[in-house]
């Protein structure tokens, strides 16, 4: 008990020298106040600015994020550039490609590159038919051909079946041949005869061949 009353008495007697202290010396006064007002003013001022720290943070935030989709975009941009650039280059390819496999049967541009080879093999056209083609519409599955031997299709494929006569002598014939072999649009042979003429010594060559393309697909709404 007596230690405790001489404790208390005697960081009674500290603080109140502190106090007397405080009064006496005005410097001391001045600095303390002065240190007090700066810490309220610190409190005060990280309380006020704390939204505004927020909302600079959440702005750096988005300001990364889109800064990542603008280099997303970039770089897809750059692919899209590249993409345009390889199709540009290969343009011709690609025309060329279509002309050859067209998107439906044509048989007016198949008819007119086969009559023209004929005639500059000097043949004689007797017949030349072609089986009902689908031009506007859709395309009726039974049409398809399906390609015998030798001659095969991709399943994607659909085909026109031509039917040609010619008459000429073997040479011409062969020559005739080899140049069908080399028109821009394939044909596939399915059936090849020949049929003699001893009366005028000529031969008749019979051809069946499927003309390739490619139906394109609709797609519903």
């Amino acid at each position: 008990m007596t230690s405790w009353r001489q404790s208390y008495s005697k960081y009674k007697e500290y603080f109140l020298n502190i106090a007397i202290f405080y009064r006496k010396r005005e410097d001391v006064k001045a600095f303390l106040e002065i240190l007090l007002s700066l810490g309220a003013i610190t409190v005060f001022a990280l309380a006020a600015i704390r939204p505004t720290l927020t909302t600079i943070a959440e702005l750096i935030r988005d300001m990364e994020e889109k800064q990542k989709v603008l280099q997303t975009m970039e770089t897809k941009i750059q692919a899209l550039t590249k993409a345009q650039s390889l199709y540009n280059q290969n343009l011709e390819s690609i025309n060329l490609l279509n002309t050859a496999i067209p998107e439906g049967p044509e048989p007016h541009t198949a008819v007119r590159q086969i009559e023209g080879t004929i005639q500059n093999n000097s043949g004689n056209i007797i017949r030349i038919q072609a089986d009902e083609a689908t031009i506007l519409g859709t395309e009726q599955t039974s049409n398809y051909i399906e390609a015998t031997g030798s001659a095969t299709l991709p399943t994607e494929a659909r085909n026109l079946r031509l039917t040609a006569n010619i008459s000429q002598n073997y040479p011409q014939l062969l020559s005739l041949l080899q140049s069908l072999e080399k028109l821009r649009r394939p044909l596939l042979f399915n059936e090849i005869s020949l049929l003699t003429l001893p009366e005028e010594n000529q031969l008749v060559l019979t051809t069946e061949t499927l003309i390739p393309y490619i139906y394109p697909e609709k797609t519903t709404q």
